[in-house]
């Protein structure tokens, strides 16, 4: 999100009137809804400056966050229907199937159903067709990142790092996949892969550990997959490094 945001920002700096841009920075504030909120005000009073198509996605968006008094089940239902519309209105937008597969994942653990899984895998199934490397090899192992079910996700969890090369997490999610099938080498393979993404991302930019996405988790996990393979000298190294990394005044986590 911490990299979105920017890309978007720079975006703006291009084009003050963009309203996408600000919808984008609002996407990238999924975790801060007074944010998110103050991004798509800008975004509606541009929005005459940009296609019908972007006009929907700021609509939908603008939607959700306006009354947030409202049953937050309601309201997510309400994006769902809004996400539904966009792809029927633009059934060859794989992009607009990519955001409703994965709002529909991630509000299933908010009370709103998306039933049985193959309603979620249909869309995926759409996306990767014309987009076998689309980052939504992502949501495919988040949707079958259970015990042996993690079959169905093993062709995503070898094109997932590849989908987003320069994206940490994405090397790391196929980590998921492999450590629910007992595959900790494989798993291991991809946490370090993670690892080094984070590692030349913190040296060219100048940014501290705490600061990136999940790079503690991913180091936890691969920490685990060593320990699976016995490599324990090396675990333990790992453990000793994440105590001794520079650690940001305000953002540390836990």
């Amino acid at each position: 999100y911490f990299e979105a945001e920017r890309s978007f920002r720079q975006a703006v700096a291009l084009d003050p009137f963009c309203a996408s841009a600000y919808w984008g920075m609002a996407m990238a504030n999924v975790n801060n809804a007074k944010r998110a909120k103050e991004f798509l005000q800008t975004a509606e009073k541009y929005k005459a400056g940009v296609s019908p198509r972007e006009q929907q996605w700021i609509t939908a968006l603008a939607s959700y966050h306006r009354d947030e008094k409202r049953d937050e089940k309601e309201r997510r239902k309400d994006y769902q229907k809004s996400l539904q519309q966009l792809v029927k209105d633009h059934p060859a937008d794989i992009e607009a199937k990519a955001f409703l597969a994965v709002q529909m994942w991630s509000d299933n653990s908010k009370g709103v159903s998306y039933g049985d899984k193959k309603n979620v895998d249909v869309l995926l199934d759409a996306i990767l067709a014309a987009d076998p490397l689309h980052p939504a090899n992502h949501y495919r192992i988040h949707l079958w990142d259970e015990g042996a079910r993690a079959t169905n996700a093993l062709v995503s969890a070898s094109n997932d790092g590849r989908s987003a090369p320069g994206i940490a997490h994405m090397w790391h999610m196929s980590g998921h996949t492999y450590s629910a099938l007992k595959r900790y080498s494989d798993a291991a393979w991809q946490q370090e892969a993670s690892a080094r993404v984070d590692h030349a991302y913190m040296m060219g930019n100048y940014v501290l550990p705490d600061q990136i996405h999940n790079f503690a988790h991913n180091n936890e996990w691969l920490i685990r997959d060593l320990n699976n393979i016995g490599a324990v000298r090396r675990a333990v190294d790992l453990a000793k490094n994440m105590i001794e990394l520079p650690r940001h005044p305000k953002f540390n986590t836990l």
